[in-house]
Protein backbone atom coordinates (compact mmCIF):
# COMPACT_ATOMS: atom_id res chain seq x y z
CA UNK A 1 0.00 0.00 0.00
CA UNK A 2 1.20 3.28 -0.87
CA UNK A 3 -0.37 6.78 -0.02
CA UNK A 4 0.39 10.57 -0.21
CA UNK A 5 -0.53 13.68 2.41
CA UNK A 6 -3.07 15.90 0.65
CA UNK A 7 -4.66 19.24 1.67
CA UNK A 8 -8.36 18.60 2.94
CA UNK A 9 -11.03 20.12 0.78
CA UNK A 10 -12.42 23.15 2.81
CA UNK A 11 -12.45 25.59 0.24
CA UNK A 12 -15.36 28.08 0.82
CA UNK A 13 -17.30 28.11 -2.80
CA UNK A 14 -20.15 31.19 -3.52
CA UNK A 15 -23.49 30.04 -4.76
CA UNK A 16 -22.76 32.07 -8.30
CA UNK A 17 -18.85 32.83 -9.85
CA UNK A 18 -18.62 35.16 -12.33
CA UNK A 19 -15.59 33.44 -13.69
CA UNK A 20 -17.30 29.75 -13.86
CA UNK A 21 -17.96 28.64 -17.06
CA UNK A 22 -20.57 25.92 -16.09
CA UNK A 23 -22.57 28.67 -13.98
CA UNK A 24 -25.54 30.56 -15.54
CA UNK A 25 -25.42 33.13 -18.19
CA UNK A 26 -21.31 33.13 -18.00
CA UNK A 27 -19.48 32.48 -21.29
CA UNK A 28 -17.83 28.87 -21.73
CA UNK A 29 -14.45 28.45 -23.44
CA UNK A 30 -15.86 28.08 -26.85
CA UNK A 31 -17.57 31.53 -27.00
CA UNK A 32 -21.20 30.04 -25.71
CA UNK A 33 -23.42 31.78 -23.41
CA UNK A 34 -24.94 29.38 -20.94
CA UNK A 35 -28.65 29.58 -19.99
CA UNK A 36 -30.20 30.76 -17.12
CA UNK A 37 -31.02 26.39 -16.35
CA UNK A 38 -33.01 25.65 -13.31
CA UNK A 39 -31.92 22.04 -12.54
CA UNK A 40 -29.68 20.56 -15.06
CA UNK A 41 -28.07 21.71 -18.62
CA UNK A 42 -26.27 19.78 -21.29
CA UNK A 43 -23.51 20.48 -23.56
CA UNK A 44 -21.21 19.19 -25.98
CA UNK A 45 -17.63 19.52 -24.40
CA UNK A 46 -15.93 22.54 -25.96
CA UNK A 47 -12.69 20.83 -25.50
CA UNK A 48 -14.04 17.01 -26.80
CA UNK A 49 -11.88 13.82 -26.65
CA UNK A 50 -13.64 11.87 -29.28
CA UNK A 51 -15.54 13.55 -31.92
CA UNK A 52 -18.58 12.79 -34.08
CA UNK A 53 -16.09 13.63 -37.36
CA UNK A 54 -12.51 12.86 -37.63
CA UNK A 55 -10.48 11.12 -39.47
CA UNK A 56 -10.22 7.36 -39.56
CA UNK A 57 -7.68 5.12 -38.27
CA UNK A 58 -5.49 4.09 -41.25
CA UNK A 59 -4.64 0.06 -40.27
CA UNK A 60 -1.30 -1.09 -42.81
CA UNK A 61 -2.29 -4.35 -44.66
CA UNK A 62 -0.30 -7.58 -43.25
CA UNK A 63 2.76 -8.37 -45.31
CA UNK A 64 5.57 -11.13 -44.46
CA UNK A 65 8.22 -8.39 -44.55
CA UNK A 66 6.53 -6.10 -42.02
CA UNK A 67 4.52 -7.92 -38.80
CA UNK A 68 3.64 -4.13 -37.48
CA UNK A 69 -0.08 -5.43 -38.25
CA UNK A 70 0.00 -8.50 -35.89
CA UNK A 71 1.35 -6.86 -32.74
CA UNK A 72 0.54 -3.45 -33.47
CA UNK A 73 -3.16 -3.03 -33.61
CA UNK A 74 -5.47 -0.30 -33.20
CA UNK A 75 -8.87 1.21 -34.39
CA UNK A 76 -10.32 4.62 -34.70
CA UNK A 77 -12.89 5.55 -32.44
CA UNK A 78 -15.63 8.68 -32.81
CA UNK A 79 -18.38 9.88 -30.32
CA UNK A 80 -19.32 12.75 -28.95
CA UNK A 81 -18.56 14.34 -25.13
CA UNK A 82 -21.11 16.17 -23.21
CA UNK A 83 -20.82 18.19 -20.37
CA UNK A 84 -23.67 17.84 -17.81
CA UNK A 85 -23.97 20.38 -15.23
CA UNK A 86 -25.89 19.33 -12.11
CA UNK A 87 -27.62 22.72 -10.56
CA UNK A 88 -26.66 26.09 -11.27
CA UNK A 89 -25.84 26.66 -7.71
CA UNK A 90 -21.77 27.08 -7.72
CA UNK A 91 -21.37 25.73 -4.46
CA UNK A 92 -23.33 22.62 -4.10
CA UNK A 93 -22.75 18.98 -4.74
CA UNK A 94 -24.61 16.16 -4.89
CA UNK A 95 -24.12 15.59 -1.28
CA UNK A 96 -25.71 18.66 -0.60
CA UNK A 97 -28.53 18.15 -2.41
CA UNK A 98 -31.70 16.48 -1.09
CA UNK A 99 -33.03 14.01 -3.36
CA UNK A 100 -35.59 15.90 -4.82
CA UNK A 101 -32.57 17.96 -6.30
CA UNK A 102 -30.85 14.75 -7.57
CA UNK A 103 -34.25 13.21 -9.29
CA UNK A 104 -34.12 16.06 -12.32
CA UNK A 105 -30.03 14.81 -13.01
CA UNK A 106 -31.25 10.83 -13.13
CA UNK A 107 -34.30 12.04 -15.44
CA UNK A 108 -31.33 14.01 -17.33
CA UNK A 109 -29.15 10.95 -17.67
CA UNK A 110 -32.39 8.56 -18.64
CA UNK A 111 -33.37 11.56 -21.40
CA UNK A 112 -29.20 11.30 -22.42
CA UNK A 113 -29.38 7.90 -22.83
CA UNK A 114 -32.82 7.67 -24.52
CA UNK A 115 -31.99 9.77 -27.17
CA UNK A 116 -28.79 8.08 -28.45
CA UNK A 117 -30.68 4.72 -28.56
CA UNK A 118 -31.42 3.32 -32.37
CA UNK A 119 -34.82 4.94 -33.54
CA UNK A 120 -36.31 1.76 -33.33
CA UNK A 121 -35.99 0.79 -29.77
CA UNK A 122 -38.66 1.25 -27.73
CA UNK A 123 -37.11 3.10 -24.98
CA UNK A 124 -35.89 5.37 -27.62
CA UNK A 125 -37.30 9.39 -27.31
CA UNK A 126 -36.04 11.95 -29.66
CA UNK A 127 -33.79 14.86 -28.48
CA UNK A 128 -34.92 17.84 -26.30
CA UNK A 129 -33.26 21.29 -27.70
CA UNK A 130 -34.01 22.72 -24.07
CA UNK A 131 -32.13 20.46 -22.22
CA UNK A 132 -29.11 20.65 -24.44
CA UNK A 133 -29.03 17.36 -25.94
CA UNK A 134 -28.22 17.76 -30.39
CA UNK A 135 -29.75 15.57 -32.71
CA UNK A 136 -27.69 12.00 -33.46
CA UNK A 137 -25.65 11.97 -36.50
CA UNK A 138 -25.28 8.37 -36.15
CA UNK A 139 -25.31 5.21 -34.15
CA UNK A 140 -22.93 4.77 -31.35
CA UNK A 141 -22.27 1.78 -29.40
CA UNK A 142 -21.76 3.05 -25.76
CA UNK A 143 -22.57 5.74 -23.19
CA UNK A 144 -20.29 6.22 -20.79
CA UNK A 145 -22.34 8.32 -17.50
CA UNK A 146 -19.63 9.33 -15.47
CA UNK A 147 -18.71 12.53 -12.78
CA UNK A 148 -15.20 13.00 -10.95
CA UNK A 149 -15.14 15.15 -7.87
CA UNK A 150 -12.52 16.80 -6.32
CA UNK A 151 -9.17 18.13 -7.47
CA UNK A 152 -7.91 14.62 -6.52
CA UNK A 153 -9.83 13.23 -8.93
CA UNK A 154 -8.88 15.57 -11.43
CA UNK A 155 -11.38 18.07 -11.85
CA UNK A 156 -10.99 21.07 -12.33
CA UNK A 157 -14.19 23.07 -12.20
CA UNK A 158 -15.72 22.77 -8.75
CA UNK A 159 -19.40 23.65 -9.98
CA UNK A 160 -21.30 20.11 -9.35
CA UNK A 161 -21.23 18.26 -12.84
CA UNK A 162 -20.54 15.18 -14.83
CA UNK A 163 -20.10 13.58 -18.01
CA UNK A 164 -20.88 11.28 -21.02
CA UNK A 165 -18.93 10.08 -23.45
CA UNK A 166 -20.98 8.73 -26.52
CA UNK A 167 -18.33 5.76 -28.33
CA UNK A 168 -18.68 3.93 -31.66
CA UNK A 169 -17.48 0.79 -29.66
CA UNK A 170 -17.58 -0.76 -26.02
CA UNK A 171 -15.01 0.53 -23.55
CA UNK A 172 -12.97 -1.99 -21.96
CA UNK A 173 -14.28 -2.13 -18.31
CA UNK A 174 -17.92 -2.41 -18.93
CA UNK A 175 -17.28 -5.01 -22.08
CA UNK A 176 -15.32 -6.83 -19.33
CA UNK A 177 -18.17 -7.09 -16.71
CA UNK A 178 -20.62 -7.65 -19.72
CA UNK A 179 -18.54 -10.72 -20.75
CA UNK A 180 -18.39 -12.22 -17.52
CA UNK A 181 -22.33 -11.48 -16.67
CA UNK A 182 -23.27 -13.56 -20.42
CA UNK A 183 -20.93 -16.37 -19.62
CA UNK A 184 -21.83 -16.30 -15.57
CA UNK A 185 -25.84 -16.13 -17.36
CA UNK A 186 -25.25 -19.11 -20.11
CA UNK A 187 -24.04 -21.33 -17.05
CA UNK A 188 -26.58 -20.53 -15.01
CA UNK A 189 -29.44 -18.89 -16.21
CA UNK A 190 -29.62 -16.11 -14.15
CA UNK A 191 -28.18 -12.77 -13.94
CA UNK A 192 -24.79 -12.68 -11.73
CA UNK A 193 -25.76 -8.78 -9.97
CA UNK A 194 -28.91 -10.06 -9.79
CA UNK A 195 -27.66 -13.51 -7.64
CA UNK A 196 -24.70 -11.12 -6.29
CA UNK A 197 -27.52 -8.54 -4.54
CA UNK A 198 -29.47 -11.54 -3.18
CA UNK A 199 -26.10 -13.02 -1.34
CA UNK A 200 -25.43 -9.70 -0.09
CA UNK A 201 -28.95 -9.44 1.09
CA UNK A 202 -28.94 -12.14 2.94
CA UNK A 203 -25.51 -11.94 4.91
CA UNK A 204 -26.03 -8.43 5.28
CA UNK A 205 -22.18 -7.87 5.84
CA UNK A 206 -21.46 -5.71 3.54
CA UNK A 207 -24.51 -3.39 3.53
CA UNK A 208 -24.00 0.56 3.38
CA UNK A 209 -27.48 1.40 2.85
CA UNK A 210 -30.66 0.15 1.09
CA UNK A 211 -34.44 1.27 0.60
CA UNK A 212 -37.11 -0.65 -1.25
CA UNK A 213 -35.66 -0.87 -4.53
CA UNK A 214 -31.53 0.13 -4.30
CA UNK A 215 -28.78 -1.48 -2.41
CA UNK A 216 -25.92 0.46 -1.44
CA UNK A 217 -22.47 -1.94 -0.68
CA UNK A 218 -18.80 -2.62 -0.47
CA UNK A 219 -18.51 -5.24 -3.09
CA UNK A 220 -16.75 -8.36 -2.49
CA UNK A 221 -13.87 -7.66 -4.64
CA UNK A 222 -13.68 -4.17 -3.79
CA UNK A 223 -10.12 -2.44 -4.51
CA UNK A 224 -10.13 1.22 -3.04
CA UNK A 225 -10.45 1.80 0.86
CA UNK A 226 -13.92 2.81 0.73
CA UNK A 227 -15.39 1.77 -2.69
CA UNK A 228 -19.34 1.07 -2.65
CA UNK A 229 -21.77 -0.45 -5.19
CA UNK A 230 -25.25 1.09 -5.85
CA UNK A 231 -27.44 -1.69 -7.45
CA UNK A 232 -31.41 -2.10 -7.93
CA UNK A 233 -33.35 -4.50 -6.71
CA UNK A 234 -34.86 -5.86 -9.56
CA UNK A 235 -33.11 -7.15 -12.43
CA UNK A 236 -32.92 -3.95 -14.99
CA UNK A 237 -30.42 -3.30 -17.92
CA UNK A 238 -30.48 0.43 -18.33
CA UNK A 239 -31.75 3.48 -17.07
CA UNK A 240 -35.02 4.06 -19.24
CA UNK A 241 -35.93 0.97 -18.10
CA UNK A 242 -36.39 2.27 -14.16
CA UNK A 243 -40.09 2.81 -12.63
CA UNK A 244 -40.84 6.43 -10.66
CA UNK A 245 -40.61 4.72 -7.26
CA UNK A 246 -36.94 3.49 -8.65
CA UNK A 247 -35.84 6.56 -10.01
CA UNK A 248 -36.70 8.34 -6.34
CA UNK A 249 -34.57 5.32 -4.81
CA UNK A 250 -31.28 5.69 -6.99
CA UNK A 251 -31.58 9.40 -6.13
CA UNK A 252 -31.89 9.14 -2.39
CA UNK A 253 -29.00 6.24 -2.60
CA UNK A 254 -26.84 8.66 -4.32
CA UNK A 255 -27.94 11.36 -1.55
CA UNK A 256 -27.14 8.79 1.17
CA UNK A 257 -23.45 7.56 -0.22
CA UNK A 258 -22.44 11.36 -1.18
CA UNK A 259 -23.40 12.46 2.76
CA UNK A 260 -21.61 9.43 3.88
CA UNK A 261 -18.55 10.17 2.02
CA UNK A 262 -18.33 13.67 3.23
CA UNK A 263 -19.02 12.95 7.09
CA UNK A 264 -16.55 10.21 7.34
CA UNK A 265 -13.42 12.61 7.20
CA UNK A 266 -15.68 15.51 7.35
CA UNK A 267 -14.33 16.79 4.17
CA UNK A 268 -15.90 17.21 0.61
CA UNK A 269 -14.83 13.66 -0.30
CA UNK A 270 -13.17 13.19 -3.77
CA UNK A 271 -14.47 10.27 -6.13
CA UNK A 272 -15.44 9.10 -9.81
CA UNK A 273 -18.60 7.59 -10.09
CA UNK A 274 -19.54 6.10 -13.22
CA UNK A 275 -22.70 4.19 -14.47
CA UNK A 276 -22.21 0.94 -16.22
CA UNK A 277 -25.52 -0.47 -18.20
CA UNK A 278 -26.78 -1.91 -21.59
CA UNK A 279 -24.90 -1.09 -24.63
CA UNK A 280 -27.23 1.26 -27.04
CA UNK A 281 -27.03 -1.08 -29.78
CA UNK A 282 -26.72 -4.40 -27.72
CA UNK A 283 -27.23 -7.18 -29.03
CA UNK A 284 -30.24 -9.61 -27.81
CA UNK A 285 -27.10 -11.75 -25.89
CA UNK A 286 -25.92 -8.42 -24.57
CA UNK A 287 -29.39 -7.03 -23.72
CA UNK A 288 -30.05 -10.34 -21.57
CA UNK A 289 -26.69 -10.26 -19.95
CA UNK A 290 -27.02 -6.58 -18.97
CA UNK A 291 -27.90 -5.28 -15.14
CA UNK A 292 -27.79 -2.06 -14.12
CA UNK A 293 -25.31 -0.55 -11.29
CA UNK A 294 -23.19 2.60 -10.63
CA UNK A 295 -19.39 2.47 -9.28
CA UNK A 296 -17.93 5.12 -7.13
CA UNK A 297 -13.89 4.85 -6.28
CA UNK A 298 -13.13 7.10 -4.23
CA UNK A 299 -9.01 7.82 -3.34
CA UNK A 300 -9.00 8.61 0.37
CA UNK A 301 -7.91 5.90 2.46
CA UNK A 302 -7.16 6.99 6.38
CA UNK A 303 -8.78 10.69 7.16
CA UNK A 304 -9.06 13.50 4.24
CA UNK A 305 -5.39 14.46 3.96
CA UNK A 306 -4.00 11.00 3.24
CA UNK A 307 -5.05 8.64 -0.33
CA UNK A 308 -4.10 5.75 -1.50
CA UNK A 309 -2.52 4.96 -4.81
CA UNK A 310 -2.10 1.56 -6.60
CA UNK A 311 1.49 1.18 -7.47
CA UNK A 312 4.54 -1.15 -6.70
CA UNK A 313 3.34 -4.30 -5.47
CA UNK A 314 -0.53 -3.47 -6.75
CA UNK A 315 0.11 -2.08 -10.18
CA UNK A 316 2.79 -4.93 -10.62
CA UNK A 317 1.34 -7.73 -9.22
CA UNK A 318 -2.60 -7.19 -7.91
CA UNK A 319 -4.55 -4.60 -5.58
CA UNK A 320 -4.16 -4.77 -2.21
CA UNK A 321 -7.01 -4.10 0.33
CA UNK A 322 -6.18 -1.65 3.42
CA UNK A 323 -9.46 -2.34 5.01
CA UNK A 324 -11.90 -5.23 4.73
CA UNK A 325 -15.21 -4.53 2.44
CA UNK A 326 -16.95 -5.24 5.84
CA UNK A 327 -15.41 -2.34 8.06
CA UNK A 328 -15.38 -0.18 4.85
CA UNK A 329 -19.51 -0.75 4.72
CA UNK A 330 -19.38 -0.72 9.50
CA UNK A 331 -18.17 2.24 9.31
CA UNK A 332 -20.00 3.74 6.21
CA UNK A 333 -23.16 2.48 7.36
CA UNK A 334 -23.02 4.58 11.13
CA UNK A 335 -22.64 7.61 9.44
CA UNK A 336 -25.88 9.22 8.59
CA UNK A 337 -27.36 12.50 8.17
CA UNK A 338 -30.30 11.19 9.96
CA UNK A 339 -28.73 10.03 12.80
CA UNK A 340 -29.03 12.74 15.93
CA UNK A 341 -32.75 13.07 13.87
CA UNK A 342 -33.31 9.53 15.03
CA UNK A 343 -32.06 9.57 18.57
CA UNK A 344 -34.71 13.00 18.94
CA UNK A 345 -37.40 11.10 17.69
CA UNK A 346 -37.04 8.01 19.94
CA UNK A 347 -36.36 10.98 22.87
CA UNK A 348 -39.90 12.07 21.54
CA UNK A 349 -41.45 8.91 21.93
CA UNK A 350 -40.24 7.98 25.24
CA UNK A 351 -41.24 11.06 26.81
CA UNK A 352 -44.65 10.16 25.71
CA UNK A 353 -44.35 7.15 26.67
CA UNK A 354 -42.60 6.70 30.19
CA UNK A 355 -41.73 9.52 32.85
CA UNK A 356 -38.31 7.67 34.16
CA UNK A 357 -36.06 8.25 31.64
CA UNK A 358 -36.94 12.01 31.57
CA UNK A 359 -36.28 11.93 35.43
CA UNK A 360 -32.94 10.61 34.95
CA UNK A 361 -31.68 13.96 33.27
CA UNK A 362 -33.66 15.96 35.85
CA UNK A 363 -32.57 13.78 38.56
CA UNK A 364 -31.89 16.22 41.25
CA UNK A 365 -35.34 16.94 41.27
CA UNK A 366 -37.52 14.14 39.73
CA UNK A 367 -40.82 15.25 41.42
CA UNK A 368 -40.87 18.10 39.32
CA UNK A 369 -41.39 16.06 36.16
CA UNK A 370 -45.01 15.45 35.44
CA UNK A 371 -46.99 14.06 32.72
CA UNK A 372 -47.73 17.45 30.87
CA UNK A 373 -44.24 18.92 31.48
CA UNK A 374 -42.69 15.21 29.88
CA UNK A 375 -45.04 15.64 26.45
CA UNK A 376 -44.29 19.46 26.13
CA UNK A 377 -40.69 17.98 26.62
CA UNK A 378 -40.81 15.45 23.55
CA UNK A 379 -43.39 17.96 21.36
CA UNK A 380 -40.24 20.19 21.42
CA UNK A 381 -37.92 17.30 20.81
CA UNK A 382 -39.98 16.20 17.82
CA UNK A 383 -40.28 19.29 16.39
CA UNK A 384 -36.56 19.32 16.91
CA UNK A 385 -36.16 16.34 15.11
CA UNK A 386 -38.32 17.63 11.95
CA UNK A 387 -35.40 20.07 11.70
CA UNK A 388 -32.70 18.66 11.69
CA UNK A 389 -33.91 15.55 9.41
CA UNK A 390 -35.20 18.57 6.35
CA UNK A 391 -31.40 20.49 7.43
CA UNK A 392 -29.73 17.28 6.64
CA UNK A 393 -31.13 17.17 3.18
CA UNK A 394 -30.87 21.07 2.69
CA UNK A 395 -27.61 21.56 4.37
CA UNK A 396 -26.83 23.93 1.65
CA UNK A 397 -29.68 26.39 2.54
CA UNK A 398 -28.03 28.77 4.87
CA UNK A 399 -31.71 29.98 6.36
CA UNK A 400 -32.74 26.29 7.15
CA UNK A 401 -28.61 25.50 8.28
CA UNK A 402 -29.38 27.80 10.69
CA UNK A 403 -32.68 26.90 11.87
CA UNK A 404 -30.80 23.43 12.83
CA UNK A 405 -27.73 25.20 14.30
CA UNK A 406 -30.18 27.67 16.81
CA UNK A 407 -31.92 24.18 17.91
CA UNK A 408 -29.26 23.00 19.39
CA UNK A 409 -27.73 26.32 20.85
CA UNK A 410 -31.51 26.45 22.35
CA UNK A 411 -31.18 22.90 23.41
CA UNK A 412 -27.60 23.48 25.47
CA UNK A 413 -29.32 26.83 26.90
CA UNK A 414 -31.73 24.67 28.43
CA UNK A 415 -29.84 21.69 29.69
CA UNK A 416 -26.58 23.72 31.14
CA UNK A 417 -29.35 26.42 32.67
CA UNK A 418 -31.47 23.72 34.46
CA UNK A 419 -28.12 21.99 35.80
CA UNK A 420 -26.53 25.14 37.00
CA UNK A 421 -28.94 28.27 37.43
CA UNK A 422 -32.30 26.09 38.33
CA UNK A 423 -30.55 23.11 39.68
CA UNK A 424 -33.21 20.50 38.53
CA UNK A 425 -30.42 18.42 36.29
CA UNK A 426 -28.16 16.66 37.80
CA UNK A 427 -24.12 16.13 36.04
CA UNK A 428 -24.38 12.23 35.08
CA UNK A 429 -25.02 9.53 33.06
CA UNK A 430 -28.54 11.62 32.35
CA UNK A 431 -27.37 14.63 31.23
CA UNK A 432 -23.69 13.92 29.72
CA UNK A 433 -25.47 12.56 26.39
CA UNK A 434 -27.51 15.30 25.63
CA UNK A 435 -24.71 18.18 26.48
CA UNK A 436 -22.12 16.38 24.05
CA UNK A 437 -24.73 16.36 21.22
CA UNK A 438 -25.31 19.83 21.68
CA UNK A 439 -22.56 21.40 22.18
CA UNK A 440 -20.44 18.93 19.76
CA UNK A 441 -23.26 19.59 17.58
CA UNK A 442 -23.11 23.21 17.98
CA UNK A 443 -18.92 23.28 17.58
CA UNK A 444 -19.39 21.54 13.95
CA UNK A 445 -21.92 23.63 12.61
CA UNK A 446 -20.45 26.55 13.40
CA UNK A 447 -16.88 25.79 12.32
CA UNK A 448 -18.59 24.16 9.01
CA UNK A 449 -20.77 26.48 8.26
CA UNK A 450 -18.75 29.40 5.48
CA UNK A 451 -17.94 25.50 4.23
CA UNK A 452 -21.57 24.41 3.58
CA UNK A 453 -23.29 27.54 2.73
CA UNK A 454 -20.88 29.63 1.62
CA UNK A 455 -22.43 32.31 4.36
CA UNK A 456 -19.49 34.60 5.51
CA UNK A 457 -21.31 35.52 8.44
CA UNK A 458 -24.34 33.81 11.44
CA UNK A 459 -25.98 37.60 11.52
Amino acid sequence: MDSQQESPSKTVLPAYDPSCYLCPSNTRAGGEIMPKYQNTFVFVNDFSAVKDEQPDYDIAEPSNEDISSLLLKAKGVKGRCYVITFNPAHNLTLADLPPASILPIIETWISLYAAHLPSTHPDYKAPTSDLGILPVKEQYSYLQIFENKGAAMGCSNPHPHGQAWCTSGIPDEPLTELKNMAAYKAEHGRALLKDYVDLELRKKERIVFENDTWVVLCAWWAIWPFEVMVIPKREVASIPQLHDTEKQGLAEAIAQVTKRYDNLFETSFPYSMGIHQAPLDATQEQLDASYLHLHFYPPLLRSSTVRKFLVGYELLAEPQRDITPEQAAIRLRKLSGEEISAVAVFNSVQNYSTLSLTRRVYANRPQEVTNVSSRTFGTWTLLSAIVRAYAAYNIGNAAVYDICLWSYLIAGFHFVTEWLVFGTAKFGSGLIGPLIVSSSSVVWMLTQRAFYTGASSLW
